[in-house]
């Protein structure tokens, strides 16, 4: 976080156990797993000039995670997800994306909406009947079920997937490399509000970055301006 400067940083399948909140140098820790497997769990880490602005945060369950912050203008909430795998059993997608829309109708509509997360989605290139929703530079050769998904409840909740937006090569649109080194696909998402668009400047994949996974760091810049939250 400190050599990317990022301010934010959601994190997907952290495998800890229990819901809670710490403190690690600078850094104030959100996390939301199960109760005894040490498997999937999500993660908000904030930065502490950002902790300022921290209203509250909810752990909603080992998949969905969310924080609130107050911004000049408007409060922004943070939603941190990962999602079932493409071949995940229908039932389980179902109950994730139940879960998320419950969620997300939770969220007061004035706020501005960060969805970040692992969707093991793919998004290719036919925007017909999505324009509102993906721009033309998805990666994908094909949509798969996973990001058919992902789009539809983009779309019945207003919101824009952000890294469609932007053209860049395409070392830095790949967010995930197989076990094996031969196959990359994009499949980590940053979407917001479709009235926010023009705040999201750029969203982009880091190799670079020493993450010690098989996913690459996905930063996106927004123009925003948090505030300090006056406590009693």
């Amino acid at each position: 976080m400190r050599d990317y400067r990022l301010d934010i940083l959601g994190i997907s399948e952290t495998r800890w156990t229990g819901q809670g909140r710490f403190t690690s140098e600078d850094f104030t820790v959100l996390h939301s797993g199960r109760q005894e497997l040490h498997y999937q769990g999500v993660s908000i880490i904030v930065h502490k000039n950002s902790t300022k602005s921290l209203i509250g945060w909810k752990p909603v369950n080992e998949r969905i995670i969310t924080a609130r912050f107050q911004r000049k203008h408007a409060k922004v909430t943070v939603v941190q997800v990962y999602a079932p795998t493409e071949t995940s059993p229908v039932e389980e997608k179902d109950a994730f994306y139940e879960q998320l829309q419950t969620t997300l109708d939770d969220v007061p509509s004035y706020d501005l909406k960060l969805l970040l997360g692992d969707f093991n989605a793919k998004v290719g290139p036919d925007r017909r009947g999505s324009e509102t929703v993906i721009g033309p530079h998805g990666s994908a050769q094909n949509t798969n079920d996973n990001g058919e998904r992902m789009t539809m409840m983009c779309s019945a909740n207003g919101l824009y997937v952000g890294n469609t937006l932007f053209k860049h090569k395409r070392i830095h649109k790949m967010t995930w490399t197989s076990p094996d080194g031969n196959t990359q696909n994009e499949i980590d998402y940053v979407c917001t509000n479709r009235r926010w668009r023009s705040s999201l400047l750029d969203v982009r994949a880091y190799r670079g970055a020493d993450v010690s996974s098989d996913h690459n760091l996905v930063t996106a810049k927004i123009r925003i301006k948090l505030m300090r939250v006056k406590t009693g």
